[in-house]
């Protein structure tokens, strides 16, 4: 497991950099979390350490000014709030400008992470989960809302809850490595509907599973991993059950 994931899971030092667009819808819901955690909202002026977790809600009106003064001081941790065109695009720009310089670039999602041990919610969630033993991580901000609202209504806790993009394909690897090894978090919940590196994911998966239960939530709109067509065609089955053939091999539950 790779020793930054720490730094995201436990961070000690957070940062929040609010849009520059004052009726952004997310700055005050955002502002509110913020404020009830003990993490003020700052400016440029204000970044002289590198963070562990820095929250920037999109859209900024200067980015490339915004970069500038980050690369001196780089956090462990970027995760964009909100959305800022398309999210590929909008991830790209940031992490081209930020990887090289040691940091993570996650999203743009808009429920980001959520650790309800410690009461931190930096993303538009408009209520912080029960602590617990579940852990969450998905690619889609609509299931992380649901699953959240179905936990609380059953008055059950979720420990780590993460939104991811496909792009963050290597978090969500080292995210299901860190709940796998931590023994508070009894089961993993996880969403996916693309997978960048399968060979990978299904790695990390496995070591997960062999520790405990992890169940995959299906949708009705999820896109399968890229698996060559003619090796489905052998197998003589669709692309869904050849994969939840290769989720149950690899000890996934499917739900």
């Amino acid at each position: 497991m790779s020793l930054k994931i720490e730094r995201l899971f436990h961070p000690e030092s957070k940062g929040l950099i609010l849009s520059e667009h004052g009726d952004n819808p997310w700055n005050k819901l955002v502002a509110r979390h913020a404020e009830q955690q003990g993490v003020q909202a700052i400016s440029l002026e204000d970044i002289r350490e590198e963070l562990d977790l820095l929250v920037v809600v999109l859209p900024q009106t200067n980015p490339e000014k915004l970069l500038s003064k980050l690369v001196q001081h780089p956090p462990a941790y970027v995760m964009l709030l909100g959305r800022e065109g398309q999210k590929d695009q909008a991830n790209k720009f940031w992490a081209d400008a930020l990887s090289c310089h040691g940091s993570v670039v996650l999203g743009p999602s808009r429920i980001g992470m959520i650790l309800p041990e410690t009461a931190t919610n930096l993303g538009g969630l408009s209520f912080t989960p029960d602590h617990g033993h579940l852990g969450l991580v998905t690619q889609s901000d609509a299931i992380t809302a649901a699953v959240a609202a179905w936990a609380s209504r059953h008055e059950l806790g979720l420990r780590h809850i993460i939104t991811l993009t496909p792009k963050d394909h290597e978090v969500m690897e080292q995210a299901l490595d860190h709940m796998a090894q931590d023994h508070l978090t009894r089961a993993i919940l996880l969403h996916i509907h693309e997978l960048q590196d399968a060979r990978e994911f299904l790695s990390s998966a496995r070591a997960a599973a062999f520790t405990k239960p992890l169940v995959v939530l299906k949708t009705g709109r999820h896109q399968e991993p890229d698996i060559p067509s003619p090796l489905i065609s052998s197998l003589s089955c669709s692309r869904e059950q050849f994969i939840d053939k290769l989720f149950r091999r690899a000890g996934l539950v499917i739900a």
